[in-house]
């Protein structure tokens, strides 16, 4: 490997790194920044819910499409900005009102990529 290469790569780990400790903090908002962040080809669609969906009772059945590119392992999810550690299928007692959903690309060491999807709904 090249040294200018891998100089570009430490780079990019630790401008990830920041960016996830400013998030965590709360000093910046994951909706916002991914459109820093790098294009690696991949693409995520939310099939279920869809945006403005009206869900009766308290329960979401998540559905989703990734194609990964070239450094997307999996995404991430974040509930009403909120990051959700273990993805789940089935998100359970939501309480009534508007909610966002949003899939962030992300790398096998969480570093996050740009490609994401949003949903916005509201529990009945």
């Amino acid at each position: 490997m090249h040294l200018s290469r891998l100089s570009h790569e430490c780079r990019n780990y630790y401008h990830g790194v920041l960016l996830l400790l400013l998030i965590w903090q709360g000093a910046i908002n994951p909706v916002s920044a991914t459109a820093q962040l790098h294009d690696d080809g991949s693409v995520i669609h939310i099939l279920h819910p869809t945006d403005g969906a009206v869900i009766a009772g308290n329960d979401l059945d998540l559905d989703f499409q990734f194609f990964k590119g070239e450094l997307a392992d999996h995404v991430h999810l974040y509930l009403d900005g909120q990051y959700i550690k273990e993805l789940p299928r089935a998100i359970m007692g939501l309480s009534r009102g508007p909610h966002e959903i949003k899939l962030i690309a992300a790398t096998e060491k969480h570093q996050l990529l740009r490609a994401s999807a949003t949903a916005h709904f509201v529990i009945k």
